[in-house]
């Protein structure tokens, strides 16, 4: 849960049992932790809006080296398992380079657009928007006390069939909604968690509208996709440990492309001439 303070203080993370709703802790900014302290340098490099932008692009770079590895190897499928372990250091190291990049490409342009897409259309949106785009400071309570949330839950079951929420938005202002986010049960792998919602009018709980994801239009359906193909939570554990290895894959062929870069660059050791003695006659 997140929990705004009275004096108007950032949000902070409150941890309940979903199960018996007891407290766990207490109230604490998310990046306290190195779970939240990664997840932030993750997308923002813990550098504000600045940083949000520079790991859009930084996730663009990722997709144009994808690109420009399938045009430099477009000849792959020849020798892409080829290791020449009997060569020079810098051969070798050419041919794994090779073989993970390639390996990789689909996972790197799936992480790569989904990155710069929500880091560049959240930076756009702050552009566009100016400073009330951002939440407001919470002070106090400004949905009506009388609203039954169990109530209003069961209207957004009625309204779409299979609807799970997983997430419930309240208002910070009084001209705000009331808005439950979900997915749907049994659906589709590459849904995400927060596709469909029904909204609620925070003052007297009337049923404002919803949405459904499988009648949503195409853009809105590609984009709730993002978010199981970015985070690999589409399969079970098989294809979260592939999403592991393949997190990897960008800081491997790091290091090799810095290894064949040294190699290149350092001056090789020239051999001198090689002479042949002449055997002497007896």
């Amino acid at each position: 849960m997140y929990v705004a303070r009275h004096d108007g203080g950032e949000p902070e993370v409150l941890w309940i049992d979903p199960r018996t709703g007891t407290i766990s802790g207490n109230p604490m900014d998310p990046s306290e932790t190195l779970t939240g302290w990664l997840l932030e340098l993750h997308y923002s490099l813990l550098g504000g809006h600045t940083g949000v932008f520079l790991a859009g692009m930084f996730a663009t770079l990722l997709c144009l080296l994808g690109i420009s590895g399938v045009w430099m190897y477009r000849g792959f499928w020849k020798n892409l398992f080829l290791l020449r372990w009997n060569l020079s250091a810098r051969i070798f190291f050419s041919d794994l380079h090779k073989m993970v990049g390639i390996s990789s490409v689909g996972f790197n342009l799936i992480l790569g657009f989904t990155g710069a897409y929500w880091n560049l259309t959240h930076v756009g949106g702050h552009v566009l928007n100016g400073p009330d785009s951002e939440p407001p400071k919470i002070s106090k309570q400004v949905f009506a006390e009388t609203l039954s949330l169990d109530g209003l839950l069961e209207e957004a079951r009625a309204g779409i069939p299979g609807f799970e929420w997983t997430y419930l938005s309240l208002p910070a202002k009084v001209d705000e909604p009331l808005v439950f986010y979900g997915r749907l049960s049994n659906q589709h792998p590459l849904r995400g968690e927060y596709g469909s919602s029904v909204t609620f009018n925070s003052q007297t709980g009337t049923f404002e509208g919803l949405i459904d994801i499988r009648t949503s239009s195409f853009w809105n359906q590609g984009t709730d996709a993002f978010m199981p193909l970015h985070y690999g939570t589409f399969g079970a554990l098989p294809v979260k440990i592939l999403w592991s290895l393949g997190g990897l894959a960008p800081g491997t062929l790091a290091i090799m492309g810095y290894i064949l870069w040294w190699k290149r660059k350092r001056p090789s050791r020239k051999r001198g001439p090689r002479v042949r003695y002449a055997k002497q006659p007896q």
